[in-house]
């Protein structure tokens, strides 16, 4: 087919470019007949895991929508095709965009596929995590994580340049509610503010010296913090922020691929969890050999068959 086009359409050109990656045998036959020389201009990834499309999706629609980026057209139902305008701006639409190049928000997404909550958005969740370990002593469970989840992210629309910002005000405010609520009064509402902040300590399992517990006793005191503070104070203390780096993130694997606990049902108990906790700290490369191992496992792919 590519030698009959170069006999029928003879063009003046630099080099031939596939695209889609299904015109490969086409362009080669053309650059073989035309003597112009053939090329991969286009480079496809082949592979995007799971929790990394919502990231690739985001950056497309930001793209778009500052005008950086033009949608061109869709290939074969999956691969499409930009002009970045800075250097084609004579580049025309020839289709409808996706419906993925519509900006959604974190619930939306989270909703969508629980995945979401990984990739650029793991650095949130691990923060609430945090809270949530601080504010209790135990790690979060998976119903009532990706409820709190799902409050946080209710119109928070990642990418944005206020973004951040808006979840650091979202954090504050669901820190305050745990601080207001039942369960809290019940657990802390008979301590004083140096046991309670010896408590805090305690859940977090960080090591602190006298002088630290009492500016932070001495702060809820005075006024100048209140238990809400508080615990965020400890959820972002550099040494729990790195402790748990690990095992917060092996957790919201189990949340995000598998929807559950890491002791719920095919596991009985968390010596999974213990191995892969393990396989994480053993190399460098551990958190990534986990998600690949998630993405492979057989139940998250009997999940998405369903």
């Amino acid at each position: 087919m590519g030698r009959r086009l170069a006999a029928e359409h003879p063009v003046d050109a630099d080099l031939v470019i596939p695209v889609p990656e299904s015109g490969t045998p086409a362009a080669v036959g053309y650059a073989q007949a035309s003597g112009i020389p053939y090329g991969q201009g286009l480079v496809k990834n082949g592979y995007v895991g799971p929790e990394r499309r919502q990231d690739y999706a985001a950056f497309l629609a930001r793209g778009v929508a500052a005008g950086r980026l033009r949608f061109v057209n869709r290939f074969d139902g999956a691969d499409d095709l930009y002009a970045v305008v800075k250097t084609e701006p004579g580049a025309r639409a020839e289709a409808s965009p996706p419906a993925e190049l519509e900006l959604r928000d974190w619930e939306t997404l989270l909703a969508q596929d629980p995945v979401n909550i990984l990739g650029q958005y793991a650095p949130w969740a691990q923060a609430l995590y945090r809270v949530r370990l601080v504010e209790r002593g135990s790690v979060p469970r998976y119903a009532e994580f990706m409820q709190d989840a799902a409050e946080l992210g209710r119109g928070l629309v990642p990418g944005s340049e206020a973004a951040q910002a808006d979840f650091d005000t979202r954090l504050r405010a669901l820190a305050a509610g745990l601080a207001g609520g039942a369960e809290f009064r019940a657990r802390y509402g008979e301590l004083n503010d140096a046991q309670f902040v010896a408590r805090l300590y305690e859940n977090a399992g960080v090591a602190s010296d006298p002088p630290e517990r009492a500016a932070l006793a001495d702060a809820l005191a005075s006024g100048a913090a209140t238990r809400a503070d508080a615990v965020l104070k400890l959820a972002a203390d550099p040494r729990l922020v790195e402790r748990e780096r690990n095992r917060s993130l092996l957790l919201l694997h189990y949340f995000g691929f598998l929807r559950r606990n890491p002791d719920d049902p095919p596991d009985h108990d968390t010596s999974g969890f213990d191995f892969w906790l393990a396989q994480m700290g053993a190399a460098p490369d551990g958190p990534d050999r986990i998600a690949l191992a998630f993405r492979d496992s057989i139940e998250y792919k009997r999940m998405k068959e369903k």
